[in-house]
């Protein structure tokens, strides 16, 4: 009678290390997923802020191209407004 009781709790708790067996093979499966979209994702922000830097150079020298010729306008106006005179 014992004998079996020990047989009947050692066969329950190989079925339950065989359950907790897969779980934990699944949680490293999840983390391994979820590492390599962390890798992605960090790699997107990556490229994302390489473009904003690019676009805020291309902005800033279109704006001293606008602010040259706004200088090169009021320049040429008050020639222009010198010369009516």
């Amino acid at each position: 009678m014992i004998i079996c009781n020990l047989h009947g709790v050692i066969s329950d708790f190989d079925k339950e290390m065989g359950i907790l067996k897969e779980k934990l093979e699944m949680k490293e499966t999840e983390n391994l997923l979820l590492k390599e979209s962390v890798q992605r994702l960090e790699e997107e922000l990556h490229e994302v802020r390489e473009s904003n830097d690019y676009l805020k150079l291309e902005l800033s020298t279109g704006k001293e191209l606008i602010d040259k010729q706004e200088t090169g306008l009021l320049e040429a106006k008050q020639k222009h407004s010198i010369q009516r005179i």
